[in-house]
């Protein structure tokens, strides 16, 4: 529709054209814009400028909902969503998926189960997830009432990748720390005895 919208990278844009007018394709925009390379190449660098400012603003803005406990982006599996007219969106407890969470983190830590198990025990409540959807909640501290922040969550290509970090988050844990851990050393010892 517009040059814009051909791509957010600058120098994937330039390619792109240079590719184009070797193969004697004409790009043109819909929406009427001029034709004239030097403009389609100033439209491709404007689009990259306004990708790369709306990265930092949304990037601050999520930093900010981090150190404020808040929780940014799906619900994982035990939580819904829910909007708070003043702070936003926040986790709150999906009673349903949320007593599942706590029997896989019970089955697991007492040594009642084996990923496989878990599966099956879901599969049996109705609910299909990978192995590896499993161990990925099993290794995950949302469930200890954190929010994370950084390297897993921060995917601008115009920042430096910080750190995955965990805070205190405003929604409420669903395992203690003491079964967390012990979760924890299970699947280390199991990775290693594989």
């Amino acid at each position: 529709y517009r040059y814009d919208r051909s791509g957010r990278d600058d120098a994937e844009f330039a390619g792109m054209l240079r590719d184009f007018t070797k193969l004697g394709i004409s790009l043109v925009s819909a929406s009427g814009e001029s034709p004239d390379p030097l403009f389609q190449k100033l439209a491709g660098l404007l689009a990259w400028n306004e990708s790369r400012t709306l990265s930092v603003r949304v990037s601050a803005a999520k930093m900010k909902r981090y150190t404020e406990g808040k929780w940014n982006g799906r619900a994982v599996f035990g939580y819904s969503l829910a909007k708070h007219e003043d702070t936003g969106t926040y986790l709150v407890r999906n009673e349903s998926q949320a007593l599942l969470v706590v029997e896989l983190f019970k089955r697991y830590a007492n040594g009642q189960a084996s990923m496989m198990q878990l599966r099956n025990y879901l599969k049996d409540q109705g609910i299909t997830k990978s192995r590896y959807a499993i161990w990925y909640l099993l290794n995950n501290q949302v469930y200890l009432g954190r929010v994370q922040h950084g390297k897993a969550t921060n995917r601008s290509q115009f920042q430096s990748q910080a750190p995955s970090e965990w805070t205190e988050g405003k929604h409420g844990a669903l395992i203690d720390q003491e079964t967390f851990d012990r979760v924890q050393s299970l699947l280390k010892a199991n990775q290693r005895n594989q």
